[in-house]
């Protein structure tokens, strides 16, 4: 294949098989596009790792642990960055408003959900349901208590 340009060494014998060189060459290109590259990995100071890697075509930036655990993962996909956590904690501050905007909501807590405000709660949605799977439902207010509907069922 000495002295042969590229275009030239794709061209098949006369009997329109390809030459071995060409077979192999193009197994070895096949093989170095398929293969993932390895990752890119800072150490920091505390013991953690910062990675990036691309496989399958996602993007990835990791933070791992001093113990090798992820502790933040960033994916890149077609629809965008996706974050996920692990942590003992997690904490958001904001000096103005937090907004989430997604089609669907799904909180799951192990011990309990505690919403505080200092000002007014109001939860709206298209239908509302609130129950128990055991034990009671309390409604406690300060003043009066207000039950509006078309009808208001008790016991039903």
């Amino acid at each position: 294949m000495a002295g042969m340009t590229f275009p030239e060494a794709r061209q098949a014998h006369p009997d329109g098989s390809a030459p071995a060189e060409e077979e192999a060459l193009s197994a070895l290109l096949d093989s170095v596009a398929a293969a993932p590259a390895p990752p890119s990995r800072i150490a920091l100071p505390s013991g953690r790792a910062v990675e990036a890697r691309a496989d399958g075509g996602r993007e990835h930036v990791t933070v791992r642990s001093a113990t090798g655990e992820v502790e933040l993962e960033v994916a890149f996909t077609e629809r965008g960055p996706v974050l996920r956590f692990r942590a003992a904690d997690l904490e958001l501050a904001s000096a103005g408003e937090v907004r989430i905007d997604c089609d669907r909501f799904h909180v799951r807590a192990a011990q309990g959900i505690l919403q505080e405000t200092g000002g007014e709660l109001a939860l709206s949605g298209r239908t509302a349901k609130i129950e128990a799977e055991r034990g009671d439902v309390e409604i406690e207010a300060n003043d009066d208590v207000k039950l509006r509907g078309e009808r208001i069922k008790l016991n039903c």
